[in-house]
């Protein structure tokens, strides 16, 4: 609008009783030509419409969650009694049949494990205690502090003694005791972290927001050491505990009870981020037992050329394929098994997970979550493993498999032509080939 006027008061001819009209500092700018103008304005309310349904989107998955814990409030206050002894902190970490729709192997409910009325009481998995033990406590981002480690069936919990230096005004500070309970289902892995075996590295991958798949995860390293006992020696006591608390990670196994790992890495897939998300959970998955391998894709059709009918990966020897990329990828993973003549045992067999790092990460949206570190958990811990449903499409002798959706006439040539944009471009590639797609402005055939 402000373009328009300043090109209105250009071209009009000013007398000299009229006043000079007040122009900005900087010049104003040409004409646009009618077709960049248009295509800008379609532009602008294409993303102002992004916008308002991501508003919407985000009030719509806020109101349901207020809704959601309101109903089980209630449910809860009908089926439980309520005991001073039950009252605790907020857990930092929680387990996933309290906080995902995704069950534990055992399919049992999260609330069937709290108390009921009448129940004996106690802490669900700290009843049964593996062991406790004193130590020194490292957390990330924090002092060296005083701690306790007592190790459930189901769950630990670590308790430190924290002297907070300042609280408000108040330059004498007070010490007050820090908890933090760790379900079975977070915790990645427990080791030794140095040679003298007196220290232990205790790896935890929070459970992600349930109701939303941006959900993030927190991926959090403790250091547990000098340990103390009146019985054994250090050494003995931290063997001690990392044999509890992997007793204790037990009741959620890594990739429920699967080892041998390939993942396939895209790294220029969507926002050329593939490479980037692997850095960020390399570190996660060096840290397991899990015998994995890596390989980064170097053209279009190379995640299909390891999988197919003559391609150099060995899937005899595999478990588990994990994706990061986008959907393109996980299909031509898909169309690459399926290709085999042994497609149906391989498919029986071998389990899919995805990273999303693509564009839109349709697959993810649906099954898992959109963020690095929450899918990363969704595959090592917090998964049901189940078949999904493949579209096939023949035509003539060739056969293609989709596990999202197939497109074709304007919109499979946009999705064709886009893919030179995408080094331009990125995820806005499919937007640019619309708006430059000749059939959107000269439609044929009328």
């Amino acid at each position: 609008m402000d373009r328009q006027v300043m090109t209105d008061v250009g071209h009009e001819s000013l007398s000299a009783d009229q006043p000079v009209p007040s122009f900005p500092a900087e010049l104003p700018k040409p004409p646009v030509p009618m077709a960049v103008e248009a295509e800008r304005d379609v532009v602008e309310s294409m993303e102002q419409l992004w916008r308002r349904s991501r508003m919407v989107r985000n009030e719509s998955v806020s109101i349901a969650l207020d809704q959601v814990l309101s109903s089980l409030a209630l449910l809860r206050s009908d089926s439980l009694t309520l005991h001073t002894d039950e009252l605790q902190e907020p857990d930092l970490t929680r387990h996933v049949s309290d906080a995902s729709p995704l069950l534990p192997a055992d399919g049992r409910d999260g609330r069937s494990r709290r108390r009921r009325r009448g129940a004996p009481g106690g802490n669900p998995g700290v009843s049964a205690l593996l062991g406790s033990w004193q130590c020194q406590i490292l957390r990330p981002n924090r002092p060296q502090h005083e701690a306790s480690v007592a190790v459930g069936k189901e769950s630990l919990t670590l308790k430190w003694n924290h002297v907070e230096a300042f609280i408000g005004k108040d330059p004498l500070g007070e010490a007050f005791l820090g908890k933090e309970s760790i379900a079975s289902v977070n915790v990645i892995a427990c080791d030794f972290a140095s040679k003298e075996g007196d220290c232990l590295d205790l790896h935890v991958l929070t459970t992600p927001f349930p109701c939303s798949p941006d959900g993030e995860s927190f991926y959090r390293r403790y250091k547990l050491f000098e340990f103390r006992s009146s019985h054994h020696s250090r050494r003995r006591a931290a063997q001690e505990c990392r044999d509890a608390i992997r007793r204790m990670a037990e009741a959620s196994p890594l990739l429920s009870g699967r080892s041998r790992v390939h993942i396939i890495v895209n790294p220029v897939s969507g926002h050329r981020q593939g490479k980037a998300y692997w850095e960020r959970v390399e570190e996660i998955f060096a840290c397991t037992e899990l015998d994995y391998s890596v390989t980064l894709t170097e053209r279009a059709r190379h995640a299909y050329d390891l999988v197919g009918p003559h391609g150099s990966l060995d899937l005899s020897v595999l478990d588990v394929i994990v994706c990061i990329g986008g959907d393109g990828t996980i299909s031509e993973v898909v169309n690459g098994i399926m290709s085999r003549p042994d497609r149906d045992e391989l498919m029986r067999r071998l389990v899919l997970g995805t990273i999303p790092a693509g564009s839109e990460c349709a697959l993810a949206k649906m099954m898992s979550f959109v963020t690095p570190l929450a899918a990363t958990w969704t595959i090592l811990k917090g998964h049901r493993v189940r078949p999904v449903d493949l579209i096939r499409i023949s035509q003539s002798r060739r056969e293609l498999f989709s596990l999202c959706g197939v497109g074709w006439g304007l919109g499979g040539k946009l999705a064709e032509d886009s893919e030179a944009l995408r080094a331009t471009y990125g995820p806005a590639r499919y937007l640019v080939s619309g708006l430059k797609a000749p059939e959107l402005h000269e439609p044929q055939g009328l």
